[in-house]
């Protein structure tokens, strides 16, 4: 889903990217490792990708209950609410800055 430069590492998530920092280190832990992404770093400064990333993600979050039961099956449902597209497009837009192209983004 997107092109990978020579030499750039190619990584998986073991947890759901949508959780916050402290649930994806508690999930982390029996996988033996700390995770050090760009969203597992320091986030005690509003500059950071960590920072950003978990405002983000909390967005995600509120975006996804809002939307839930409106995609899928009852698109058509969530297509007479005004702001259904926009929350659509608003989650691709978070999805592609978090670089989660998996299906989640697809699915937007």
């Amino acid at each position: 889903m997107k092109d990978v430069a020579a030499d750039e590492e190619i990584t998986i998530s073991y947890c759901d990217m949508i959780h916050d920092k402290a649930l994806r280190m508690y999930e982390l832990k029996h996988y033996g490792f700390v995770c050090d992404c760009p969203a597992c770093g320091r986030d005690d400064d509003e500059s950071t990708f960590a920072y950003q990333s978990a405002e983000r993600r909390y967005r995600l979050q509120e975006l996804e209950r809002a939307t839930r039961f409106l995609r899928g099956a009852n698109l058509s449902e969530g297509a007479k609410h005004d702001d259904f597209i926009q929350k659509l497009l608003e989650m691709a837009a978070l999805y592609t800055l978090e670089g989660d192209f998996t299906a989640r983004l697809a699915a937007m």
